[in-house]
């Protein structure tokens, strides 16, 4: 899968809410006071991704609802996406 692909994905899912937080993820949030509709917002709009080899993911710099910058892991699942947050 190309970045492209993905990226069309990773929008697409985003903006149904097909986003399952891991509790990493959930921890790091309220760490960070980084909000769910954050995450949601930052993957919707994501201006790219790029494939982590090591990792099996891919990697979205992206901003959130406040232009804060923004990175979030995704495993893409099926017919959701995983993430975790930092």
């Amino acid at each position: 899968m190309t970045a492209s692909e993905a990226l069309v994905l990773i929008r697409g899912y985003a903006s149904a809410g097909r986003i399952t937080l891991t509790l990493h993820a959930r921890e790091r949030m309220i760490e960070r006071g980084i909000t769910f509709h954050d995450v949601r917002a930052g993957l919707a709009g994501a201006p790219g991704c790029s494939w982590q080899p090591e990792r099996g993911s891919w990697r979205v710099d992206t901003f959130d609802r406040s232009s804060a910058a923004l990175v979030v892991i995704v495993v893409l699942a099926g017919e959701e996406i995983v993430v975790t947050v930092f």
